[in-house]
């Protein structure tokens, strides 16, 4: 991958999670050993806006100062990259998202499973947003008669940076009628009973399994016997529990802001700079859930943050219903007609946003779209702001070379 562009001043003095992770990568790697994946991650971190990647230097013939700016990494777990990425994001899906109100259901795998995920997880990870997606459908299409418009994020930590696999989904109070010519709406403060969504999710993820299984396409444990020993022990305490299933009603909420607490999600992993409390050469102190306080050893903390590295090219957010790909130029611009009374002529055009993955690009220069969505403008000089700049070229002190993911 080739580093792209630099970032805003941020400020030198606070807590960055990205300095946690560089004190301690080496000790890490010692106790851990990582697989290739996650050490590959891990090195682009550490490289990321130094002078490993290269830059530029940045003169202002007026003030006289000098700054080196690094590149990014533009790695998707670097928690020191993305922000202009998840700010387009955030806009593309604001762009799309119809005019009413949305619930946020949150499906979560069950800890019987969680071992499987950590040695499957491009498996686990689909199934899950497979089964928790068909079940949305399948329940719009029995009690609503209608096809809803959704989005999933898939979530693999909680507050306390822990493996707890859960998919995040936006759903919309109500569908577009399977006849195409009305709105159909949901009860305001209800969508479907969580027992059912639990039973119908639960059912689809452990057939999904089964099957897999029975193809020798995954395993529990080494070799067929003893993996079949280990499943057959799960599936009754599986099934014979519910799986947790939440639905937040609306409550009045505006979708957009929705929206933007899945963007935080979108581009970066686990945790930001504002919940660090304090790190030195030995721990590290975050908040948790309802002003909780975590203190971990350096060399843990590293370790659960890369916990949740998403195997290469695995899509963590996706989109269901009306708001799928082939649906935004035809059902979903149908429904916002229904919707709002009146045609559509300001909806953006479908190339813009008929994407399922995480990464958009479009024809707008990143320095343009820093302006315009971060406020940031990397062509004025941030002692004198004045405009007189000269940038010259700063190449890596090291190669580079790595794929994306």
């Amino acid at each position: 991958m080739t580093a792209q562009h630099h970032a805003p001043p941020s400020n030198r003095g606070e807590l960055r999670i990205v300095d946690v992770l560089r004190q301690h990568a080496e000790t890490y790697r010692a106790a851990h050993r990582p697989d290739s994946a996650v050490d590959r991650v891990l090195s682009r971190i550490q490289a990321c806006r130094t002078a490993a990647l290269g830059g530029h230097l940045v003169h202002c013939r007026d003030c006289g100062t000098s700054s080196p700016v690094y590149n990014s990494c533009q790695d998707r777990h670097c928690p020191n990259c993305q922000g202009l990425a998840q700010a387009k994001w955030a806009e593309a899906r604001m762009e799309t998202m119809l005019p009413v109100a949305h619930f946020q259901v949150v499906f979560t795998l069950p800890s019987g499973l969680r071992p499987l995920a950590r040695r499957h997880p491009r498996f686990l990870y689909d199934v899950m947003m497979r089964a928790a997606a068909e079940t949305l459908k399948q329940l719009g299409e029995q009690r609503l008669h209608a096809q809803l418009a959704t989005i999933a994020v898939l979530h693999t930590w909680n507050r306390s940076l822990s493996f707890h696999p859960h998919v995040h989904f936006l759903v919309s109070a109500g569908g577009l009628r399977q006849d195409g010519q009305a709105w159909v709406d949901s009860h305001p403060r209800y969508l479907f009973p969580t027992r059912i969504l639990s039973a119908m999710f639960r059912g689809k993820v452990m057939a999904a399994i089964q099957k897999a299984h029975a193809a020798d396409g995954i395993a529990f444990a080494s070799g067929r016997e003893a993996s079949g020993k280990v499943l057959a022990g799960l599936r009754r305490p599986l099934r014979s529990k519910a799986w947790v299933v939440h639905v937040e009603p609306p409550a009045g909420r505006d979708p957009i802001g929705a929206v933007k607490y899945l963007a935080q999600y979108v581009q970066k992993i686990a945790i930001g700079n504002s919940r660090l409390v304090s790190a030195t050469d030995e721990s590290v102190t975050f908040k948790t859930r309802n002003g909780g306080l975590e203190t971990l050893s350096g060399v843990e903390f590293v370790r659960r943050y890369l916990l949740h590295v998403l195997p290469k090219g695995f899509r963590k957010v996706r989109y269901y219903g009306l708001m799928a790909s082939g649906n935004l130029a035809g059902k979903l611009e149908t429904a916002r007609r229904l919707l709002t009374g009146a045609a559509t002529e300001s909806s953006p055009p479908v190339e813009a946003v008929a994407v399922e993955t995480e990464d958009s690009t479009s024809g707008e220069s990143w320095e343009t779209a820093a302006v315009r969505l971060l406020g940031w403008d990397p062509g004025v000089c941030h002692h004198c702001g004045s405009r007189n700049l000269e940038v010259m070229w700063l190449p890596p002190i090291s190669s580079w070379s790595w794929d994306s993911s």
